[in-house]
C-alpha cells in the first residue's frame, strides 16, 4: 500500500500541474483561481503571482518559467521577474487555460475550458520557441492532461469531457494525428497526466479518489488510493526523481465533504515504487 504525506499545506480550491524544478531542488504547482504559481522544497517556500486564472506553468531551460495565465501566455526569469512580452489575444471571453506541458522540441503545449464547463468550447494551442501560435485541435470540452512517450513521438492526452485517454502521433511542427484511445477509467474523471521511467502512463482520476497507471498499449497496471476525490494532477521530483507529487483541490465539495477530506487542495507526496522521470522544458 502507498502512503502520501502533505508536502505543501495550501488548501486552495483548484490546484494543478505539478513540476519538479531540479536546479533549485523544488516542486512548483498552481493555484488557478488564486493565479499563484506556488514553490516548495528544500529552500522553503515561495510564490510568484500572475493573472488569474492560472492554468499552467513549465519550466524554461535557460531558467524561470512559462505561464498560461489569464489570456495570454506570460515569461518570467529564474526570479520571477518579467522577462519577454507576453502573448495576448488568445481568448474569447468567458475562456481560461487549463494544465499544459512542453514538449520534446521545446514548444509549450497548453489548452482551454469554459468558465461554464460548456461543450466543445475549448481548445489545444501549442507556442513554439520563438512565440508562433498553432491551433492544434478545437471543439475540446475540458483540456487536461499531457504527457509524452520516452522516444517523444506519442501525446498522450485528457480532453476531461471524455472518459478516455487519446492517443496521438506526435512530430515537431506537425499537427498531431489521433490514434488508438487508450483505457477508460471505471469511475471518475481523467485529470492530468505523467510518465514514469519506463514510459508508463499515470493519470489522475477526479471524483475517483485515485491515480491509475497505465502501459503504453493501454493496458490497466496499478490502481493507487489517494486521500482525496479529486487528484488533478501527478509529478515525479525530489532526488533521482524517487517521489511522486499529487496536487488535489476541493472544488465542488460542500462544507461536509471538506470535513471528511482535511487534505483536499494540499500538495502531497509518496513513494511511488517505480523510477520516475522528468518533464521537458520550454526552449525560447
Amino acid at each position: 500500500m502507498i502512503e502520501f504525506s502533505v508536502a505543501d499545506p495550501a488548501g486552495i480550491q483548484l490546484g494543478e500541474h505539478p513540476f519538479w524544478d531540479a536546479g533549485n531542488a523544488r516542486m512548483g504547482w498552481v493555484d488557478i483561481f488564486g493565479g499563484v504559481l506556488r514553490w516548495v522544497g528544500d529552500g522553503g517556500f515561495d510564490q510568484w503571482p500572475f493573472p488569474a486564472p492560472l492554468g499552467a506553468a513549465a519550466l524554461r531551460r535557460d531558467g524561470g518559467v512559462i505561464a498560461a495565465a489569464g489570456g495570454g501566455i506570460h515569461f518570467r526569469d529564474a526570479n520571477g521577474r518579467q522577462d519577454r512580452e507576453p502573448i495576448t489575444g488568445l481568448l474569447a471571453d468567458g475562456i481560461r487555460f487549463n494544465d499544459g506541458a512542453c514538449d520534446p522540441h521545446g514548444s509549450f503545449v497548453c489548452g482551454t475550458v469554459a468558465l461554464n464547463g460548456r461543450p466543445g468550447a475549448g481548445s489545444l494551442y501549442r507556442i513554439s520557441p520563438d512565440g508562433d501560435v498553432e491551433v492544434l485541435e478545437t471543439s475540446i470540452t475540458e483540456s487536461n492532461g499531457l504527457a509524452w512517450s520516452p522516444d517523444g513521438r506519442t501525446l498522450y492526452y485528457i480532453d476531461s469531457g471524455e472518459p478516455t485517454i487519446r492517443r496521438y502521433a506526435y512530430r515537431s511542427r506537425q499537427r498531431p494525428e489521433r490514434q488508438r484511445d487508450l483505457c477508460s477509467a471505471a469511475a471518475g474523471i481523467p485529470d492530468g497526466l505523467c510518465i514514469d521511467g519506463t514510459g508508463a502512463i499515470w493519470a489522475a482520476i477526479w471524483e475517483g479518489a485515485s491515480l491509475l497507471r497505465i502501459s503504453p498499449q493501454g493496458e490497466l497496471m496499478a490502481v493507487v488510493n489517494t486521500p482525496v476525490s479529486r487528484p488533478t494532477c501527478a509529478a515525479f521530483g525530489g532526488p533521482g526523481l524517487k517521489r511522486l507529487f499529487v496536487a488535489s483541490a476541493w472544488e465542488g465539495l460542500d462544507e461536509a465533504a471538506r470535513k471528511l477530506e482535511p487534505w483536499a487542495g494540499h500538495l502531497l507526496v509518496c513513494d511511488p515504487q517505480v523510477p520516475g522521470a522528468g518533464a521537458y522544458a520550454f526552449a525560447g
